[in-house]
């Protein structure tokens, strides 16, 4: 039964990485696409077009900073 942990620890990394990597991706080539200054409105513009990026980077750095307290922790 030990490998169940070790499966689940390997699943928990693929997922945080590649959503990590998904919304940094997609907002980074976003804001390549502008190559000028930004204003915020400009800035909250893109945030809003692409929220679905937004998100899947806020939920890996979220499973980043839990899975980096518990480790810490214990």
């Amino acid at each position: 039964m030990r490998g169940i942990p070790l499966v689940l620890g390997l699943v928990y990394d693929i997922v945080m990485i590649g959503l990590g990597s998904y919304g940094a991706y997609i907002l980074f080539s976003e804001f390549v696409e502008r190559e000028h200054i930004f204003s915020i409105n400009q800035i909250l513009s893109v945030l809003r077009k692409r929220w679905y990026a937004l998100l899947a980077l806020s939920i890996a750095l979220i499973l980043f900073f839990y899975q980096l307290f518990n480790g810490l922790g214990s």
